[in-house]
């Protein structure tokens, strides 16, 4: 099971999948703003993406398969303006994931 960042890079690599590719995080300029939590079989951390449209960057929760390195979490749609509300937000779903 994944524990750490550079393991979920690893293994998100290793499966085809391309989230943390350099390429890829040049074309949205992503940063990756937290390190991994882990809760259950489930890690969050937040990257934050620069919305061409607007110039503005925006920070999301991603979610992570810890048995597969797949990432998931929802676009600009459902990000935060600040970096403290998306690690508050964080937090908040961790404790959920830990409750189930």
């Amino acid at each position: 099971m994944i524990k750490t960042m550079r393991g979920l890079k690893i293994a998100n690599k290793q499966r085809g999948f391309f989230f943390f590719d350099e390429k890829m995080m040049r074309i949205f300029d992503s940063i990756i703003e937290t390190d991994l939590s882990v809760a259950g079989e489930v890690g969050f951390f937040v990257s934050s993406e620069k919305c061409r449209t607007t110039n503005t960057r925006l920070y999301t929760i991603r979610k992570a398969l810890l048995d597969s390195g797949g990432i998931y979490g929802k676009g600009f749609e459902d990000s935060f303006r600040t970096l403290d509300e998306a690690k508050e937000e964080m937090e908040r779903q961790i404790e959920q994931e830990k409750e189930k």
